[in-house]
Parts: structure tokens; C-alpha cells; sequence
């Protein structure tokens, strides 16, 4: 144990002393204040004597562990720590369940009108279809117009054969003189002189007149490797020249025809014979 000296001890162990014996006399007195002195001086004594000896001494052992205290109150929060960096990207998570279907939007408002298209090709032939039903016979037709009358092939005036230029061949001795020439392609003219036979056997109208005129009805024109056949035909019309009102000539006024766009006229061969009815 550590002891403390002061002053302030003396006067407290004197009053402790005067308060336990407050009725003694005088001898009393006398012989507690000598007892008091030497007890005040041995007390100051030994008081210096622990001050002048005031180091510490050797540490005790360490005590044992004292009881656990109760808790204390919880503190204040601390202030929020900084963001840590972002962590890596997690893997995918499944596919939800599809949402319901919302409803539908408001009629848009009606667009331009697109361009034509461009036109397709040509479908291929389709397949033949069967022969269809036979009708019922149809009615009977119109009766045609009479034919006209026949030509005495006996009394040929002029006859001939003339290529396609436009020349006259030899000709029998019984035919009238004959002249003929080419107009244009496929254009001929060809006159008769009735000069040399009696005015009254002479022909006064074209309905004394028989023609025949006999050609190719084919002809093949050539086109590259190939040869096309094209149907060919003779137009003609008759005519009776008058000089002061006697026949003198019969003209005779003859295209050849081939069947194509426009019916262009061709340059053709042909037969002809001009009879007297």
C-alpha cells in the first residue's frame, strides 16, 4: 500500500484524539499532548521518510479477467462507403412467357396507289380440249344466183401466153391481132383489134365477151433455205372500144393477186383466151 503524509494528516489525527477524550483534566492533558507530540513526530517522520521513498514498485500479478460488461447503445451509422466497380455480366436469363397481345392499333390511312407492274410473259399453250358435242344440224342454205351463161370456147377471137414482163407469145393464125403491155407489177393491158371482122359480127357490149385467163395459183418464193407457197389470183375487166359508135377493139384490163398483207400485186405468167358469145 502506497502512504501519503501532509500537515493536513497531523491536524486530523489530533482532533480524532481530542473528540474520543473531551472530559480530561489538566495531568491528562499534559501527558496526551506529550504522547501526541511524539505521535505527530513520528507520523511526520515516517511521512518524509515514504515521500523521499516515492518510487514505484515491483507490478503484482496480473488480476483475473473481470466479468463481461453489458452492451453498450448502438452507435451512429457511418457515412455510405464509394460504388464498387461493376461486376462481370451474367449469364442470359431464360425466355419469359410471352405477354398478353395487346390490342390492335387504329385502321392506318390509305396508301398511294403502286405503280403498274411489269407485264408477264406469255403463259404456255395450254392443252387441247377434247371435241366438243356435234350440233344439230344447221338449216338448209339460200339457193345461190344463177350461173352465167356458158362461153362457145368455138369462137375464140385472141388467145395467148403472156410471162411476167409483159410479152405476148406466138399466137395461132386465127386470132385477131393482139397487143399487149405491162403497166405495172403485176398490171397488164391488152387490146384486141376487131377491125378485120364484120361490123355485124362484132362484139357491141362486154356481155357478147367470154375471158378465161389460167395461171400458177401457187408459186413458190424463196426465203433463205426455205420455200413458201403463196396463192396467187386474176382479177380482170372488160371493156368495148367504140370509134363513132362502131366496136373496134376490145380492151382487156388484168391484175395478178398474191395472198398476203395488202394483196400486193405481182408479176405472174398467165394463159388467156377472149371468146365471142
Amino acid at each position: 500500500m502506497k502512504l501519503f503524509s501532509s500537515p493536513a494528516l497531523g491536524l486530523v489525527c489530533m482532533t480524532s484524539v481530542f473528540a474520543m477524550d473531551a472530559r480530561l483534566d489538566c495531568k491528562d492533558l499534559a501527558a496526551a499532548g506529550l504522547f501526541d507530540a511524539l505521535f505527530f513526530g513520528a507520523a511526520v517522520a515516517v511521512a518524509d521518510a515514504q515521500n523521499a521513498n516515492d518510487a514505484p514498485g515491483v507490478p503484482g500479478e496480473q488480476g483475473e479477467q473481470g466479468e463481461q460488461g453489458a452492451p453498450g447503445a448502438p452507435g451512429a451509422d457511418g457515412a455510405d462507403g464509394a460504388d464498387g466497380a461493376d461486376g462481370a455480366q451474367g449469364p442470359q436469363g431464360e425466355q419469359g412467357e410471352p405477354g398478353v397481345a395487346g390490342a390492335d392499333g387504329a385502321q392506318g390511312a390509305q396508301g398511294i396507289q403502286g405503280e403498274q407492274g411489269i407485264q408477264g410473259e406469255q403463259g404456255e399453250q395450254g392443252i387441247q380440249g377434247e371435241p366438243g358435242a356435234a350440233g344439230e344440224p344447221g338449216a338448209d342454205g339460200m339457193n345461190g344466183a344463177d350461173g352465167m351463161d356458158g362461153i362457145d370456147t368455138g369462137n375464140v377471137l385472141s388467145s395467148g401466153y403472156i410471162n411476167e414482163n409483159g410479152v405476148l407469145g406466138d399466137q395461132n393464125d386465127t386470132a385477131l391481132p393482139t397487143t399487149v403491155s405491162r403497166l405495172n407489177a403485176g398490171i397488164y393491158e391488152v387490146f384486141v383489134d376487131l377491125s378485120s371482122m364484120p361490123e355485124d359480127e362484132r362484139p357491141q357490149d362486154v356481155s357478147d365477151v367470154g375471158v378465161l385467163i389460167q395461171l400458177e395459183a401457187f408459186a413458190g418464193d424463196v426465203f433463205g433455205d426455205f420455200v413458201v407457197a403463196a396463192l396467187r389470183w386474176p382479177f380482170y375487166q372488160a371493156f368495148i372500144v367504140e370509134t363513132e359508135g362502131v366496136p373496134t377493139q376490145i380492151r382487156l384490163l388484168i391484175q395478178v393477186r398474191q395472198l398476203e398483207s395488202g394483196n400486193a400485186t405481182v408479176d405472174n405468167p398467165f394463159s388467156f383466151a377472149i371468146m365471142g358469145v
